[in-house]
């Protein structure tokens, strides 16, 4: 292409030749010259042509329009403070949870081609057992392993406790029992050392780095040591890599085998979760074909196992699914919930902001107008706005991603401990960046693309001749109502959060206030597991929890001491059914079975309601009793008297296994505080016959003291009578009451962290628009002072049209809330969607400080001086 010289001596050439044909015609030579440039047309606008048809104008011309941006934005310090500080809250905001979602739900599981690994499980779906949900029984895993061609690989997995002892003081590791495929299903390796061999059917351990470098120093030589694991030896062959946490950190791995014959009776088998490997050219549908096959086969084969009993057990489920889905299962709906939140205050942040340009606009509409008339295009005036709200919000996007970081920490912070999976591995990624630039991206041209179409609109004649006056009170009136409905939009999105919030915080404060069945306050919890081999039969047991409650018990300040096997929302129970001599009762009508030691109920405040509590001459040469929760009593003796009535725990029952119910007390909270309280039947311990019931148990004791001062001597007392056990873990109900309301606090927490930031970004908004609308009604309200209007009518007029634009916000957010908050049904307590006092309250608060927000400017207005307003127009 020629440069610009060259074209210009170009088209100058075109002009002379025009020139010399008119005068070789007869015409003058100083009319031939304007006669040739007339017929030649517009030079400037060929060069205009000329000059887009360059390579590259796009970004020469982009890099003009981000150069005059920033200019113009440089010039207006606090409109682009306010600006990109808004986009920054709404951006960073959505970021930190993004971050969230990202890491725990989208991020691909830290194992070689994690797509190929899949949950596999087939039970029934039992509501009082949410807990079995993914898994399988032993029996049947046992028969899928055999017939199984679509994993090239399956395992299962199972909790298990050790107490360690010769490698420094006495303490309690959590474990892992793992099938041999375990660790190549999931296709890790260790560090140091190797797996377990499919012949290895215990005394082996793998430990996890975190306890390698703790108890072991790192040692490379820690392979082939020996370490005493519930007082057995464990050999010691291998260490895992830092970072493998499945499918939660542990401690350390030993072996488990599964090895029951087809067609045995399983008996108390246990569910476990089982994980499958795709084999190679075998898809997720053939896999869950076969596997319906096969579970089809194993309901006809083991019918007795296999009840299909709705009232009961449900329908057997067979399930294969994603195990990234599978691990967040359980927390992906309160994840999206929390991401739609927050991209509600994102919006509420364009509104905003979109109300600050479309203002902005209305100032600079002479500029607009002389750029025009001057040649600008209407398309470069509208890529001009949108550059600019573009450079706003990349630099919201920058500052919201370092507000970002720090939510980020914030959030991790007051994550409930232990029940967000992989929470070990949120952070920053490139993932997350990315996204923060694409919304950043989104929201620039979403805030700027309707003051980007609005500069256009105006006739450009009226500001020409206008230059020399005031533009304001000259703007048209679909401004205002552009700005009026983003104020009715900010109101409807923040009054939406506003009530979603309000449920949350009332259900938190129900669910803390709900009644426990218990006394929470001044009760101290010590957990112990006693070890296998060296407490091999019950009379042993109880001989240890005999000497610990009389140790504990002799505690200087302890009121009352007991013992109990599933402590109330400790996070374990056995439940199940039992018999009524001489009636029937319903198959659905499980019960928990606890069985209790000590002064157990005076320690934890449950109240007696009729008959009396365990004493010590319930013991094993004395008859059965029980006690029985209020709810049993009034199921199955509504208006009699529980009292001497016998029961049993046994399916094939023998004259010994009948127990007289010698007391009735009240109904305790023992899974969550969100649940009904279950129906309960309580064994003295020194009655319980079988030793899994008793191997782990938790001491409480009462006192006025202060609490943390006893926690050196419960260890010390329990130690005097076993030097080699170790207490699991020592803390207070209250702190298990707060943890057990940990989830539903942080969702609280955060959807109110987002309402408020939305509600003084709402205010802001409102400000600001009835700010710059009393701004461009200078000159009416001077006349309409000037002819004897009153300041209160003036300061009516103001709240009138503002609260007008709030009220059917609010409106239109309560419709919204009234569909939107069903979503939150589940993790309310004792409360609906659409309670009336939150739909009242929310947008009563609301109001209110709308209000505020306009009288501030309104009360400015009354300091307008008529005189003044009417000169200066």
């Amino acid at each position: 292409m020629p440069s610009d010289h060259d074209f210009d001596d170009e088209i100058q050439n075109h002009i002379d030749l025009l020139t010399e044909r008119l005068i070789a015609q007869g015409t003058p030579p100083e009319e031939a010259r304007y006669a040739a440039r007339r017929q030649f047309g517009n030079t400037v606008s060929l060069k205009e042509v000329r000059t887009e048809m360059r390579p590259f104008i796009f970004f020469e011309t982009f890099w003009q329009d981000l150069r005059y941006g920033a200019r113009s934005l440089r010039k207006n310090t606090a409109f682009t403070a306010v600006a990109v500080l808004t986009l920054a809250l709404g951006v960073g905001a959505n970021t930190a949870l993004f971050t969230i979602v990202n890491s725990v739900l989208l991020r691909p599981l830290p194992f070689p081609h994690s797509e190929r690994l899949f949950s596999v499980s087939f039970n029934p779906r039992i509501p009082s057992m949410p807990f079995i949900e993914g898994t399988m029984y032993d029996g049947d895993y046992a028969e899928y392993d055999g017939e199984n061609r679509s994993f090239g690989t399956i395992a299962t997995y199972g909790e298990r406790g050790f107490n360690m002892t010769g490698a420094g003081a006495a303490s309690h590791l959590h474990g892992l029992q793992v099938t041999s495929r375990f660790f190549s299903t999931l296709g890790v390796s260790p560090s140091l050392g190797r797996i377990f061999l499919p012949e290895e059917r215990d005394g082996v351990v793998i430990l996890s780095d975190s306890l390698w470098r703790s108890r072991f120093a790192s040692s490379p030589a820690v392979l082939g040591r020996v370490v005493q694991l519930d007082d057995r030896s464990y050999t010691i062959v291998g260490v895992m890599p830092s970072g493998f946490a499945f499918p939660k950190p542990v401690d350390l791995w030993s072996p488990l085998t599964i090895d029951i014959p087809k067609g045995a009776r399983r008996g108390n088998a246990f569910f476990r979760p089982v994980i499958g490997r795709l084999r190679d050219g075998y898809d997720a549908v053939q896999a869950r074909a076969e596997f319906d096959t096969v579970t089809r086969n194993l309901i006809k084969e083991n019918p007795n196992e296999h009840r299909e009993d709705p009232t009961r057990h449900g329908r057997w489920m067979a399930r294969i699914v994603p195990l990234r889905d599978f691990t967040v299962r359980n927390v992906r709906l309160s994840l999206m919930v929390l991401l739609g939140a927050v991209g509600f205050l994102l919006l509420i942040a364009c509104a905003n902001v979109a109300a600050l340009l479309l203002a902005r606009v209305s100032q600079r509409r002479r500029e607009v107008a002389l750029r025009a008339s001057l040649g600008a295009s209407r398309g470069r005036l509208v890529r001009q706005f949108l550059t600019e709200s573009m450079l706003i919000a990349f630099c919201g996007g920058l500052v919201g991603a370092m507000l970002a970081a720090y939510g980020v920490k914030i959030i991790l912070s007051i994550l409930p401990e232990g029940r967000v999976p992989r929470s070990g591995e949120i952070g920053i990624d490139l993932r997350v960046l990315g996204f923060t630039l694409v919304t950043s991206l989104m929201v620039g041209v979403a805030v700027g693309i309707l003051p980007a179409l609005q500069a256009w609109r105006p006739n450009l004649n009226t500001p020409l001749k206008e230059l020399s006056q005031s533009a304001g009170n000259r703007f048209p009136g679909h401004e205002r109502r552009l700005r009026g409905l983003l104020v009715i939009a900010e109101v409807a999105v923040t009054l939406v959060l506003m009530i979603g919030a309000g449920l949350m915080g009332q259900s938190f404060l129900r669910l803390r206030s709900a009644r426990t069945g218990f006394d929470g306050a001044s009760v101290l919890t010590a957990s112990v597991q006693l070890s296998p081999a060296a407490y091999r039969t019950t009379g042993r047991m109880m001989g240890f929890y005999r000497d610990a409650i009389k140790q504990l018990s002799s505690i200087p300040g302890v009121a009352a001491a007991g013992a109990v096997n599933w402590l109330p929302l400790g996070g374990d129970l056995i439940s199940g059914n039992f018999y009524v001599e001489g009636r029937l009762i319903a198959p659905d009508f499980d019960v928990d079975k606890p069985a209790v030691g000590g002064d157990y109920f005076r320690a934890m405040g449950i109240a007696l309601r009729a008959g009396r509590f365990f004493t010590g001459r319930d013991d094993a040469a004395a008859p059965g009793a029980v006690i029985i929760s209020e709810s049993v009593s009034r199921r199955l003796w509504p208006e009699g008297n529980p009292l001497g009535k016998r029961i049993s725990l046994e399916d094939n029952r023998k004259p010994e296994d009948w127990l007289t119910i010698v007391g009735v007390v009240e109904d305790v909270k023992q899974n969550n505080m969100a649940e009904k309280s279950p129906p309960a039947i309580y064994q003295p311990y020194q009655q319980v016959i079988r030793t899994s019931f008793l191997g782990n148990v938790t001491f409480v004791l009462r006192s006025d003291q202060d609490l943390a001062s006893l926690t050196d001597a419960v260890r010390t007392r329990i130690q005097r009578i076993d030097p080699g056990q170790p207490v699991l873990r020592i803390a207070t109900m209250q702190d298990l009451i707060a943890s057990s309301t940990a989830e539903p606090r942080f969702q609280a927490q955060l959807i109110g962290a987002f309402s408020v930031l939305a509600l003084i970004l709402a205010s802001i908004g409102i400000f600001g628009v009835i700010s710059y609308s009393i701004s461009e009604r200078t000159k009416e309200i001077g006349i309409r002072m000037a002819i004897g209007a009153r300041a209160p009518d003036l300061l009516a007029m103001v709240i009138r049209q503002g609260m007008l634009l709030v009220s059917i916000g609010i409106l239109l957010g309560c419709a919204g809330a009234w569909g939107i908050t069903r979503v939150l049904a589940k993790f309310l307590f004792e409360l609906t969607p659409t309670d009336p006092p939150t739909f009242v309250g929310a947008p009563a608060i609301f109001a209110f400080i709308a209000l505020v927000a306009i009288l501030i400017p309104g009360r400015r207005a009354l300091r307008v001086d008529p005189v003044a307003a009417i000169r200066n127009e």
